[in-house]
């Protein structure tokens, strides 16, 4: 008798238990999601799993570039997207890129290089997100990648958006590392006054670290591959009249330091001037492993 009693209290226990974290989980969906978003920057930090594809940048690399599409047109090609907000192409984030990589010959490092990541502002904010990650304990990037829901329900740790977009913007966090931003709501010009106020205050570097990045990845036989992701018109002349960011003179000395150099001249729609949406990110990523394809997987 004392034996069932024990096993109809566990029971009666777990049914309470469970009943709820449904509960929880049912009627507060913002841990749900800040649980799916917490999930992906810990593994996209903490991981070491390796790729014979690794695409790094800033948000634009973030949010424009998706593997699934990439590896539909390269099938033996494993892609990740190892950008990261906040983030300019300094030396700790090379480095943490280049982990991802597959030392193997042919291994493909992308580069999605923009006037604000090799920028003195970028630097001086030295990767606030990534800082953020770095930051939780052991435990909590243990609980976040293998009971990342239970972890929402007890204590979940928040990391805070350094983007904004427009209302009613819906975010997917994918664990190969793109983050699919979906909204109705398009404003192509919204991000032309805050990269006024940026280069207004800060100027580009013409990206050392970079080129001494792509000539050393060359040496060891990595295919290295640039190129300006897609924005608005108008925050491309922005760009081209106050960054100081000197284009032609960096694609020249990136393909003489061993890298390859794609061109893009068809248009693809953001969502505020400087980020792909869904939709568009997905046409450019196959747009671009085509370009990778044809162009240079052919010598």
């Amino acid at each position: 008798m004392r034996r069932e009693r024990i096993i109809h209290s566990v029971l009666i226990t777990t049914i309470l238990v469970v009943g709820f974290i449904m509960l929880r989980i049912h009627y507060d969906t913002s841990l749900l999601k800040n649980s799916k978003k917490n999930k992906y920057w810990v593994n996209k930090t903490f991981s070491t799993k390796t790729y014979n594809f690794v695409a790094m940048g800033d948000s634009r690399c973030v949010y424009g570039l998706s593997p699934q599409k990439i590896q539909e047109i390269l099938p033996g090609r494993q892609c990740f997207n190892m950008g990261y907000l906040g983030c300019g192409f300094y030396e700790p984030l090379l480095k943490m890129g280049l982990a991802r990589c597959k030392n193997e010959p042919g291994t493909i490092i992308l580069l999605a290089i923009t006037p604000r990541s090799l920028s003195d502002y970028q630097s001086s904010i030295d990767c606030t997100k990534l800082k953020q990650i770095l930051a939780i304990s052991f435990e909590q990037r243990l609980w976040t990648q293998y009971f990342p829901y239970t972890r929402a329900l007890f204590n979940n740790f928040r990391v805070s958006n350094l983007t904004a977009f427009p209302k009613n913007t819906r975010f997917e966090f994918h664990l190969n590392g793109w983050i699919a931003a979906h909204t109705k709501n398009k404003y192509e010009n919204q991000s032309d006054k805050r990269y006024l106020q940026i280069f207004q205050h800060s100027r580009s570097r013409q990206g050392v670290e970079v080129l001494s990045f792509v000539k050393k990845a060359a040496k060891k036989k990595f295919m290295v591959i640039g190129f300006f992701p897609p924005i608005s018109e108008s925050l491309q002349v922005i760009e081209n009249e106050k960054s100081g960011f000197l284009r032609k003179t960096f694609i020249d000395m990136f393909t003489k330091n061993g890298g390859f150099w794609l061109n893009f001249l068809d248009k693809y729609e953001t969502f505020d001037g400087s980020h792909l949406h869904a939709k568009s990110a997905q046409r450019f990523s196959t747009d671009l492993a085509l370009k990778i394809k044809n162009e240079i997987l052919v010598y």
